[in-house]
């Protein structure tokens, strides 16, 4: 096991020393130069390469294809180092002590967090396959988009490039995704851990220089990685009030947190409650007098989801974020003109910042919002520096072209996307000041200790005009929810607006606050030194983290899920955590070495609120041993990074029969039920696409698919229950199925018999004590059951020039009307009436023109026609099946599908 940890770390070493010149270049205005960020652009870059050649069909998405990626990599490198070696050389002999940290931070990360998963490896649920179903498509697929392994014939409508970057190194270091699932875990608390050490290093060395500037600031480094990736929020502290009795029952219905009513007396010093660790992310919720959630909210934090397992969108872009965040950082910290001539010297780093905040949108597309806008915000402080050297017009044609430029290098990815949520006015319950406390206590008790001292200065001048400008962002959102909140109407539950804004007010005075430092220090001329923008930076970490506290109060994206602001609290109260660990690192910095107390005795001020935040610290710091000990079982088993090793030896043998012997992403017809992760388990092991998943998923990708969801599931009931082989023939040919699973799961939910019937039928590929796979491509099935007519090619007409077009995949249509047909022939010996069926991807079903049925002689080609109208808008991808039937018994004859995109 410690080889194999050993050997995923070298892989990882090597891809941060081929990318080290090029953070050296990108990072410049960084005291570290960007030497801990290297650990996390290693793997971008080649992943974002491997993409966007697989989404082009330039190169395909193997082995081979990385190693040719790092080859061009390290020559440009090479030449990259060679123009800075003197200071690259110069920058090591300074630096010997923060390589050492930085490096025994991320080996330290990496084996760390891959033992601690090795206790607790198996991809189980709730959460854990649907991360390992991605990997595992992503592995089997060439080209990019991959396939919906739950959803047969679409491709994966989700943002899947942090699994992308999994998949990558698994594919480099030739390991199985079993093993490397709970690898990457350490790679991304690596990475995570590296990131927020190099940003508040950055922060707090600031203009310091000497050995004891770099000490302090490797100290805050450090406080950084426990702020971002140990502590937890404050409901961790109350399980072990509620383990040890106390607190009567008012006291618990008070605090209001689901699942918390009846305290115990647990005889151990940690909570022993089952699964006691759940609530800590169920904190924001407002229940009814009888326990009911009115507002069920998910509120995650790092150390929750790598405790627990998940390789979420989320999570994996952590470290893309702080890396993002470097890049704002970098330019803030750039003492020169602002303006076209920068522009025009520095469009390489323009291109290459542009790909790390493009990465975000398609990693975690919530994360591009946050983090583009934080950038965008620098860009208009220096603008605003540098306003006599251009005009506001240049600041903001720059800050659209990085935006632009984001959105731009993933292209293929949002020609594939199709969104579907919505932004909504939210009408619910607003969060409690005491849950929104206890989500951020910590951060609370650092912050508004930083807040208060380092607005004493600005209480001497004229802190008016900045205050009132502070307003407009506070009153802008809440004015469009009152209006949209009466356009939208107003429900039972919805509080009046002078409770939500009683109930707000803590944090509105926060924000009030925190924005008016915030404009006073870009306003003040004398205050742009080196000190005062990194001060810019971390107010502006904690408006923004604040900020959106108060926009999720307002509004919500549509769930179509869950029905509430589940999701949206999930997503952007990630950002909050991200934003407030970075600026808490700084403000315990500055608390300890910058801040000069009142001369009261013994400092008393200083000592109070260092008292207060190291008791915060401590309570948040409670959580993270004790739900360690409650996930492994107190590390009592035997340790493994194999994912899969909890299944019995025959249902593993047919998975690794799967993976051994079946390329590419052929579609596998299995057990399925549209909610529960136990079904659809080869797609979810092997990555090969079958008919249906858990529905309640695939509506958080892509909508509302229900009538398609339950036609799925009658068809299986078809395949695995009729005694027609014909309807059967007919249902493998639509989904264009090449094997069957029978095994304990498909006799238990269709019934016996099965095997009997499949026996006669299909060819066995694959048998043990657990499953019998069976080849069901049509070119397997019995003779007398092939086809009688086939669609021998296919065409359309665009209605503007009137031409007729061979139609196939990767076509491009304009969005004026225009017919479609194809060529059919009698392959039999007999007379058969036909019609031809076309249906899209988006649900249109195209209605034919002149005779809806033909009687079709053997022999002679003939063609049919279809009808369509404004298919789609403009830019978007859509698939088209084309069903050649029979009249009468409905058979499907033949099907083609092809993937079409409009102009």
């Amino acid at each position: 096991m410690y080889l194999t940890i050993f050997t995923w770390w070298l892989w990882l070493e090597l891809l941060s020393v081929i990318a080290l010149p090029f953070a050296f270049a990108l990072f410049r205005n960084l005291p570290d130069r960007g030497y801990p960020l290297a650990k996390i652009v290693g793997v971008l870059f080649p992943s974002y390469l491997l993409w966007l050649g697989a989404s082009l069909h330039v190169i395909a998405n193997r082995r081979w294809s990385i190693f040719l990626i790092l080859v061009v990599l390290c020559v440009f490198g090479a030449l990259l180092a060679r123009r800075h070696w003197s200071e690259m050389k110069s920058f090591v002999a300074r630096n010997v002590v923060l390589i050492v940290v930085v490096e025994a931070i991320f080996l330290g990360g990496v084996v760390l967090w891959a033992v601690i998963r090795a206790y607790d490896p198996f991809i189980l649920l709730p959460e854990r396959p649907v991360n390992f179903l991605f990997i595992n498509a992503i592995m089997r697929s060439a080209y990019m988009p991959p396939p919906d392994p739950w959803f047969s014939g679409f491709s994966l409508n989700y943002y899947y490039f942090g699994h992308f970057m999994v998949a990558t190194l698994t594919k480099l270091a030739g390991m199985s995704t079993a093993i490397t699932y709970n690898l990457s875990m350490g790679w991304i608390f690596a990475s995570a851990a590296v990131g927020v050490f190099s940003l508040a290093f950055n922060l707090t060395r600031g203009d310091g220089t000497g050995r004891s500037a770099s000490c302090k600031a490797i100290l805050a480094g450090l406080a950084g990685i426990v702020f971002l990736l140990f502590i937890s929020n404050l409901e961790g502290f109350l399980e072990f009030l509620y383990a040890h009795n106390m607190g009567s029952a008012d006291f618990w219905k008070w605090i209001g947190i689901k699942g918390m009513t009846t305290p115990y007396s647990s005889v151990h010093w940690y909570p022993t409650e089952p699964e006691w660790w759940f609530r800590s992310v169920r904190v924001i919720d407002t229940l009814t007098p009888e326990g009911a959630s009115l507002d069920l909210t998910f509120n995650d934090y790092p150390f929750y989801n790598l405790m627990a397992g998940y390789i979420h969108a989320h999570l994996i872009a952590v470290p893309l974020a702080l890396a993002a965040l470097g890049v704002g950082l970098n330019f803030l910290l750039d003492d020169r003109p602002w303006g076209w001539e920068w522009f025009r010297e520095n469009w390489c780093w323009f291109l290459a910042a542009s790909a790390i905040v493009g990465s975000l949108g398609v990693t975690n597309t919530w994360d591009l919002a946050t983090y583009g806008l934080f950038i965008v915000c620098l860009f208009f402080v220096q603008g605003y520096f540098h306003r006599k050297g251009q005009g506001w017009l240049g600041t903001v044609i720059v800050s659209a072209g990085m935006l632009t430029g984001a959105f731009l290098l993933f292209i293929p990815y949002y020609n594939a996307y199709q969104p579907y949520s919505g932004l909504r006015p939210w009408l619910g319950p607003g969060t409690r000041n005491l849950h929104w406390f206890l989500f951020l206590g910590f951060f609370v008790s650092v912050l508004v200790p930083f807040l208060i001292v380092i607005a004493r200065p600005f209480l001497k001048k004229s802190f008016w005009k900045p205050l009132a400008l502070a307003t407009i962002p506070l009153i802008a959102p809440f004015a469009v929810w009152i209006l949209a909140g009466r356009k939208a109407g107003i429900t039972p539950v919805t509080p009046s607006i002078g409770v939500k804004l009683f109930n707000m007010w803590p944090l509105l005075a926060l924000l009030l606050l925190t924005m008016g430092l915030l404009l006073s220090k870009v306003m003040d001329k004398e205050r742009r030194q080196v000190k005062d923008r990194i001060e810019i930076f971390v107010l502006l970490c904690i408006f923004g983290a604040l900020y959106i506290v108060y926009g999720t109060d307002l509004f919500w994206f549509k769930d179509a899920v869950m029905g509430g602001r589940a999701n949206t609290i999930f997503k952007f109260y990630y950002h909050v955590w991200v934003l407030l660990a970075l600026a808490s690192a700084y403000g315990v910095h500055y608390l300890l070495f910058v801040w000069k107390p009142s001369p009261l005795p013994f400092k008393i001020d200083r000592v109070f609120v260092l008292v207060i935040v190291g008791l915060l610290l401590a309570a948040s710091l409670l959580y993270a041993p004790a739900a360690l000990m409650a996930k492994t079982n107190f590390f009592k088993a035997t340790p493994t990074l194999d994912g899969l090793s909890f299944l019995p030896a025959p249902d593993r043998e047919y998975i690794d029969w799967f993976n051994d012997n079946v390329p590419g992403t052929p579609v596998v017809i299995e057990a399925s039920n549209i909610w529960s992760l136990e079904e659809a388990r080869v797609a979810v092991r092997t990555g090969l696409p079958t008919l249906l998943g858990p529905a309640g998923a695939e509506k958080s990708w892509r909508g509302d698919y229900d009538r398609e969801f339950m036609a799925r599931i009658k068809d299986l009931e078809i395949i695995y229950q009729s005694d027609d082989l014909q309807k059967v023939q007919s249902l493998l040919t639509r989904y264009q199925a090449q094997y069957i699973v029978l095994g304990g799961l498909e006799t238990v939910r269709y019934g016996p018999g099965i095997k009997e019937r499949f026996d006669g039928w299909f060819e066995k590929a694959f048998a043990n004590g657990a499953a019998t796979i069976y080849k069901a491509s049509p070119s397997t099935l019995l003779p007398a059951r092939s086809p009688k007519a086939v669609i021998v090619e296919m065409f359309y007409r665009d209605a503007i020039t009137g031409d007729y077009r061979p139609l196939s995949t990767g076509a491009e249509l304009s969005e004026h009307t225009y017919h479609f047909n194809a060529k059919i022939r009698n392959t039999g010996q007999e007379k058969v009436t036909v019609y031809l069926d076309v249906t899209q991807s988006d649900g249109v079903k195209l209605s034919p023109w002149g005779a809806p049925e033909w009687d079709l002689p053997p022999g002679p080609e003939i063609a049919l026609f279809v009808q369509g109208s404004n298919l789609r808008p403009p830019g978007k991808s859509v698939q088209m099946s084309f069903s050649l039937r029979e009249k009468g018994s409905n058979r499907v004859l033949d099907t083609k599908v092809v993937t079409v995109r409009s102009k």
